[in-house]
C-alpha cells in the first residue's frame, strides 16, 4: 500500500501496517486480497483488495473493490484484468453477483480500462465519506 500511495502522490502516513495485517489476517478480518507475485522477494506485482458489500436497491450481495494496483513496470500486460477476474470469482463463491468500485475523475487511463470491463457506470452519483475527526464527531452525537 505504501508503494501505491507513493506512486500516486498520496500520503503514506495513514498506512498502518499492523492494522492492515489485522484487517487481512486477524480473527475478525474484513478485507480480502488477490495478489500477483512479482517474483522478487518482498515485491508484489499487483493486488486487489476487496470486501463483501450489499446493494439494497437490487437486493444483491457482491464485493466492493477498495484498491486495485499493478506495479507501474508491469502495467499493460493484463494483470489488472486478471486481478479483477479472480476477485469476481472469489465474490461469486461468497454468493456475490457484482463488483463495485470508484475511480478518481482525473484518472483517465484507469477509467478507460474500467470502461472496457464494466457494464454499468453512474455519472450522476456523488461520493461522500465521513472520516477521521468528522467520523469522531458523528460518533459522539446524540
Amino acid at each position: 500500500m505504501r508503494a501505491r500511495c507513493a506512486h500516486d502522490g498520496e500520503p503514506i502516513d495513514f498506512v498502518e501496517e499492523a492494522f492492515f495485517a489485522e484487517q487481512m489476517f486477524g480473527s475478525a478480518a474484513a478485507l480480502r486480497a488477490v495478489v500477483v507475485d512479482r517474483g522478487e522477494e518482498g515485491r508484489l506485482g499487483g493486488l486487489c483488495l476487496f470486501h463483501i458489500a450489499y446493494e439494497a436497491v437490487y437486493s444483491a450481495r457482491g464485493s466492493y473493490v477498495a484498491e486495485l494496483f499493478v506495479d507501474p513496470d508491469l502495467r499493460r500486460q493484463g494483470l489488472a484484468r486478471a486481478l479483477l477476474a479472480e476477485t469476481a470469482r472469489a465474490c461469486r463463491v461468497e454468493g456475490g453477483v457484482y463488483l463495485w468500485w470508484t475511480a478518481g475523475a482525473a484518472n483517465h487511463v484507469a477509467r478507460a480500462f474500467y470502461g472496457e470491463i464494466a457494464d454499468l457506470t453512474n455519472s450522476h452519483s456523488v461520493f461522500y465519506a465521513v472520516t477521521r475527526e468528522a467520523f469522531d464527531r458523528l460518533c459522539h452525537e446524540d
